[in-house]
């Protein structure tokens, strides 16, 4: 009983919270590969969805969750449709080749943009 009160609780709370929407603030950065990616011109203004992924290289969860969403990537277009992935980092180990290494040991091909890319 406590226990679904506590639960309900945590809903009531968190659900107005996640409608207040905010505007993502324009950026350009260039991924692990050097391709340059600008926000708002190459995707947003396009009319795309962009699935920002906010990671780092070492972070478990992260590690846990690229490989989910590489399928997810794949089926959406790969960037090629109306949907685009980008993972951003602003952990200052994580330069380009670390970042490489990540997409390597887990499979993935969205871009990845880190300190070394802006």
């Amino acid at each position: 009983m406590v226990k679904n009160a506590l639960i309900l609780m945590g809903i009531i709370f968190y659900f107005p919270f996640t409608s207040i929407a905010q505007e993502v603030p324009d950026f350009t950065g260039t991924d692990a590969h050097g391709n340059v990616h600008e926000l708002y011109a190459d995707y947003l203004d396009q009319g795309m969805t962009v699935v920002l992924d906010i990671f780092f290289v070492d972070c478990p969860p992260c590690n846990e969750l690229a490989p989910v969403m590489q399928p997810l990537y794949e089926q959406y277009g790969e960037g090629q449709a109306d949907v685009q992935f980008i993972s951003v980092t602003s952990n200052p180990l994580d330069n380009d080749s670390y970042i490489q290494g990540f997409e390597e040991q887990h499979g993935t091909t969205w871009p990845a943009i880190g300190p070394d890319g802006g």
